[in-house]
Formats: C-alpha cells, structure tokens, sequence
C-alpha cells in the first residue's frame, strides 16, 4: 500500500509534464522494489487510469494524455534474462526504466546486465550491489 501511495504522486508529475508537452521525453528510472506487474509499476506507467466521463472538459483532458502510458523498456529483454535480483533462487525484476511515447519511438533495445548477479540467500558473502543494472538505448 505504502508504494501505491508513493507512486500516485510521481504519475501525477508524468501526467502534468505530459498535459504541458504532450511529446516529451520522459523516463522514469530505478528501484520500485517491485515487479513489472504490481499495482504500483502499473500506476506509475499509467495502466490503471480509467476512461473520463462527463464534461467535455474532462473528456479534452482525457485525450491529450492519449498516449501517456508509459513503455516498459525491459520487455524488450528475453524473458528469462529479465530479472534484476535473485534471492534464494527465486528471480525478480525490481528494477525498470519506463519511457514516454515519444522516448520509446526512440527505443532501440535494453539489457540487464545480471550475469554476475549472486544470490542473497546463502549469506556467504558480501557482494557491492545486490541488484543487477537495467541498461535501455535510445537514438
């Protein structure tokens, strides 16, 4: 509940960058400490929202920010290099790089670079950084 709450306010930033400049380049980057289907990624990409009713104000409102979910980049990675973490053998995604409509026409590819990632649930060792970066290309 506490990242849905904090995800609210950041979609709100998107949607008013958006609203000022319907194609501008925006991406919105790090560790959500979730995965790519949560109810808190989906916010923030703007899956969620749901179709205006009512004045024709609210329905011109709604239509410029047709186009405003933003792209997941790291569906463009194979499916089973697509995880960020291990941790007891099990992999996750808990990083992303989501792009607006007018950076992903620009999307050339992404990568995660997990293939020095440890597993966190031995507590063998100590590792720099439990999380493998998530690398996207633009033009």
């Amino acid at each position: 509940v506490l990242r849905r709450a904090e995800a609210l306010p950041l979609r709100s930033r998107v949607e008013a960058r958006l609203l000022r400049e319907a194609r501008a380049l925006v991406a919105v980057l790090g560790d959500f400490n979730d995965g790519p289907d949560s109810l808190t990624l989906r916010a923030v990409a703007g899956e969620l929202a749901e179709p205006q009713r009512g004045r024709n104000a609210d329905l011109d409102a709604a239509s410029s920010l047709e186009g405003g979910t933003l792209h997941h980049c790291a569906r463009a990675v194979p499916s089973a290099d697509r995880f960020t973490i291990l941790h007891r053998g099990a992999r996750a995604q808990v990083d992303h790089i989501l792009a607006s409509r007018a950076l992903w026409r620009r999307f050339r590819g992404a990568r995660i670079h997990n293939e020095e990632l440890r597993d966190l649930g031995d507590g063998r060792e100590e590792v720099e950084s439990d999380l493998a970066p998530v690398v996207a290309a633009f033009e």
